[in-house]
């Protein structure tokens, strides 16, 4: 009777087995799970990636990584609206337009005008890389800068970036190839009440005043208050 109390060895041996078989299993299907964990996480991150890149794409240009016109009136709303409620504010706004670019086209091909475009559009996110100013391609050759300051201020660093284009936008292999801009700002003070402009006619102003540039000569700053004086 007392036998019946007391695995034998071979019932132990068999237990044991039977043990060394659970855990094998197990091992398995932990490491099967730790697979499908790690298949998880590489698919999130791929996820999180092209998610990444489609937001990118939906408010930044492809050829020159600036911002496209749809980020640049949102944040022309947003940067107007916010500043349009404090008494004394100035903002500004600047629309500049490669020269000649059709010609640049038709005689060097459109690749060229695409690499002009590319480095133009790397000049600018550089100048205005420490600042408060936001830069982007507007459509075609035309890009646009909207400054949280005085026309002043505005016109003074757009002189220094017309001038800096000039002189620095060269391709290496077309070094004869001289690149120019014309430029045209506008600008508001804010009282604190309902402003005397919309976002809509401040780009309509700096518009007018960057067809003055051009019918004067090109290469230049024109600044709206000007084209009020001779109108």
């Amino acid at each position: 009777m007392e036998s019946n109390n007391f695995r034998t060895w071979e019932q132990i041996l068999k237990e044991n087995e039977e043990l060394r078989r659970d855990n094998a299993s197990l091992r398995k299907k932990v490491a099967l799970l730790e697979k499908i964990k790690a298949g998880l996480v590489f698919f999130i991150m791929k996820l999180r990636q092209k998610l990444q890149v489609k937001e990118i794409e939906a408010t930044h240009d492809t050829l020159t990584g600036l911002a496209n016109r749809r980020l640049i009136m949102d944040e022309l709303t947003r940067m107007f609206g916010g500043l349009s409620r404090q008494e004394g504010a100035k903002f500004s706004v600047a629309i500049i337009d490669v020269d000649f670019f059709k010609k640049i086209n038709d005689s060097y091909g459109h690749l060229v005008g695409d690499e002009v475009l590319k480095l133009l559009s790397q000049t600018l996110a550089d100048f205005f890389r420490r600042g408060h100013e936001l830069v982007g391609r507007f459509g075609g050759e035309e890009f646009i800068v909207l400054f949280p300051g005085s026309i002043e201020v505005a016109e003074a660093y757009l002189e220094r970036i017309r001038s800096v284009i000039e002189f620095a936008v060269r391709l290496e292999n077309l070094p004869d190839l001289c690149v120019t801009v014309s430029i045209g700002l506008s600008s508001v003070t804010f009282t604190g009440e309902r402003p005397n402009v919309t976002e809509e006619e401040l780009l309509d102003q700096a518009d007018r005043a960057l067809y003055l540039v051009k019918v004067f000569g090109r290469n230049g700053v024109g600044v709206y208050k000007e084209v009020a004086q001779l109108q």
